[in-house]
């Protein structure tokens, strides 16, 4: 007999009533307000609180596994398109978690256990949105568009035109900035009232390097008059996610 079926099985006789576990209807209210993933943490917390140890790990593997693969995945799918995304997988998973201990705790609460208080389902939700807020800001400075040139990547935002993307590229590829290697260079391109700011990342390391600094100031020159029609170029030198560390202007 396999263990989902020994589990139905022994309901009545595993389940420990003091043990409190939380409301199935919970996750999905979680789910769709904050995130699966703190309702699935509830959810293998639950079976846990019963002696599912094994379904306990099996699920919380499995939710961080999927909420990792689901973040990956959205990085490469526009924002507008990505909103719509993220509410169908809360919605489907919230509603799967919903169902699936539905029995459970009835059982639970027919055998005299009883219910869970909301307290740290709140908390947990709270923290794990903090945290994803946080991943979100970190990430945002990464723009959804962008040129590819020898496997190369000049992301531009929504103030920048694509022709002027591609331009830029052509650009840096002629001057040998962007090169055909086996090496992957990522810039970006963004435009305020003062003109464009082109952005590249560097090691902290470099940031003081006078040389590397003065090739920074005649590319926002070079860039000036070569791509961008003698509007004023500022140059940023970025860590991994384009948040500036140092600003180099051409002027």
């Amino acid at each position: 007999m396999d263990e989902k079926n020994l589990n139905e099985v022994n309901l009545h006789q595993t389940i420990s009533n003091n043990k409190k576990l939380w409301n199935p209807k919970i996750f999905l209210v979680i789910s769709v307000f904050f995130s699966f993933l703190p309702a699935a943490i509830l959810y293998s917390l639950n079976y846990g609180r019963v002696g599912y140890k094994r379904n306990r790990n099996i699920s919380l593997a499995v939710s961080l596994l999927g909420f990792i693969l689901i973040s990956v995945a959205l990085i490469y799918i526009p924002s507008t398109m990505g909103k719509s995304i993220i509410f169908g997988i809360n919605l489907g998973i919230g509603a799967y978690l919903k169902n699936d201990q539905e029995k459970l705790f009835k059982e639970h609460i027919e055998s005299g256990g009883k219910k869970a208080s909301y307290l740290v389902p709140v908390l947990i939700s709270i923290i794990v949105t903090g945290v994803l807020i946080f991943f979100s800001i970190y990430v945002a400075l990464i723009p959804d568009n962008s040129v590819i040139i020898h496997g190369d990547r000049v992301y531009y935002t929504e103030r920048v035109e694509k022709e002027e993307a591609e331009k830029l590229a052509k650009y840096l590829s002629e001057i040998e900035f962007l090169l055909d290697d086996d090496i992957p260079v990522d810039v970006k391109i963004d435009r305020s009232t003062e003109g464009y700011i082109f952005s590249f990342i560097i090691e902290e390391e470099y940031l003081y390097d006078e040389e590397l600094l003065q090739v920074a100031k005649d590319l926002g020159v070079y860039l000036s008059i070569e791509v961008f029609n003698g509007d004023q170029v500022q140059v940023q030198l970025c860590n991994e996610v384009f948040k500036p560390l140092k600003k180099v202007s051409s002027k």
